[in-house]
């Protein structure tokens, strides 16, 4: 039975080629966050999530802090 025995959770800014707008906000870069779980028997999941404070209100650090501090604990297991 895989176990979840590690979470990571990286911050991370990705430059676009070129910049785009629409009626909201004009960017020129994404700000996300990657989360790689990991198992006891070697498997690796990985997700990413991009908050826009100008859709829901979250930004990269409320999104983060919010994993951390509420999903986490749900999450990882005992080994």
């Amino acid at each position: 039975m895989s176990i979840i025995n590690e979470i990571l959770l990286y911050q991370m800014e990705i430059p676009f080629k070129f910049s785009f707008g629409h009626g909201a906000a004009k960017r020129k870069s994404s700000d996300s966050f990657l989360l790689v779980l990991k198992t006891n028997d070697g498997k690796i999941g990985i997700g990413e999530g991009l908050p826009r404070a100008y859709v829901t209100g979250e930004t990269l650090n409320s999104s983060t802090e919010f994993f951390k501090d509420r999903i986490y604990p749900n999450i990882i297991q005992s080994k």
